[in-house]
């Protein structure tokens, strides 16, 4: 389980949203015998996390001094319904190519039309994937690729036994 503050975006006009998500992730085999990774996940309600009021920072004009965050009330915690991607080796087993399959569902709530929010998204979609490259690059010109895929390996290891823990604790 995560919990996630977006920065305000478009020079204020979208305000910050929280988001109270769980995810999972797990490493399976495709028909070809192939690893496949994939993650996915979706926003929950969670007792622990509350919707948090929106805050703001101002600017006394007269004495010039910055308050506290002040609550503004009315939270907007965005919702992200089901997401998940899939990375799989690239065609043919070229080790230079992946093939990176993602599905995003995300409201954020508020007065913005949904489709000027898919729009959005779909722009910082292929940023992400554009630094996803620009580091992927990074790791092979610097020859960490098999410490980065190790890291990755240990992590996953300790997400499968955290979530056998979480089971175990619904269970009692």
């Amino acid at each position: 389980m995560s919990y996630q503050v977006s920065a305000e975006a478009a020079g204020g006009v979208i305000s910050t949203r929280d988001f109270v998500n769980v995810r999972h992730w797990q490493r399976v085999y495709n028909e070809s015998g192939e690893k496949v990774y994939l993650s996915a996940g979706m926003s929950v309600k969670h007792s622990a996390m509350p919707p948090q009021p929106k805050r703001i920072r101002f600017v006394d004009c007269i004495s010039d001094e910055r308050s506290t965050n002040v609550s503004t009330g009315n939270p907007f915690r965005g919702e992200n319904g089901p997401n998940c991607f899939a990375i799989h080796p690239g065609p043919g087993g070229n080790p230079n190519r992946t093939l990176f399959q993602w599905l995003l569902d995300t409201d954020l709530k508020g007065w913005i039309p949904q489709y000027v929010i898919d729009g959005a998204l779909s722009g910082a979609q292929l940023d992400y994937i554009a630094h996803i490259r620009r580091y992927a690059e990074h790791l092979r010109r610097s020859g960490r690729v098999a410490d980065f895929l190790a890291q990755e390996e240990a992590q996953a290891y300790a997400s499968l036994n955290s979530t056998a823990t979480l089971q175990a604790m619904a269970k009692a």
